[in-house]
């Protein structure tokens, strides 16, 4: 299994000079494109939470789903195409002040564990 981190550089900027729906906007659209590279790649996207976007590859239930032809390279080259298209793509965005977008990217191979943490609120994790 590969899993890579998404980070937006300067995320608390970022909020700081946009009103509220052009931060949504702004968002949706580096969201919206990752989603669309996760489908290119066979990778499958784990979650959002506000500046992190958090992606596997190798995941045998959800490449179960995929058109075999994608699983042609393993995993972890899927996983690292797919961080580079990221990171073109979001160097791509120009922001308000002029300044090219930004991320970090970590990419983790090997093992990990998945399980439902919580009752009163359950929700997925993988680590």
């Amino acid at each position: 299994m590969t899993i890579v981190i998404i980070e937006l550089c300067e995320y608390d900027k970022l909020c700081q000079k946009y009103n509220g729906k052009d931060l949504l906007d702004l968002l949706d659209k580096v969201y919206d494109g990752l989603d669309n590279f996760c489908e290119q790649y066979a990778v499958q996207k784990l979650e959002t939470v506000g500046r992190t976007f958090v992606a596997c590859g190798g995941l045998k239930v959800c490449e179960s789903e995929v058109d075999p032809r994608l699983l042609g390279n393993h995993h972890s080259v899927r996983v690292s195409d797919f961080a580079c298209s990221a990171i073109s793509f979001i160097n791509s965005i120009t922001l308000k002040d002029g300044k090219k977008m930004r991320i970090r990217v970590g990419i983790h191979t090997g093992e990990a564990v998945v399980g439902i943490l919580g009752d009163t609120k359950p929700q997925f994790s993988l680590i």
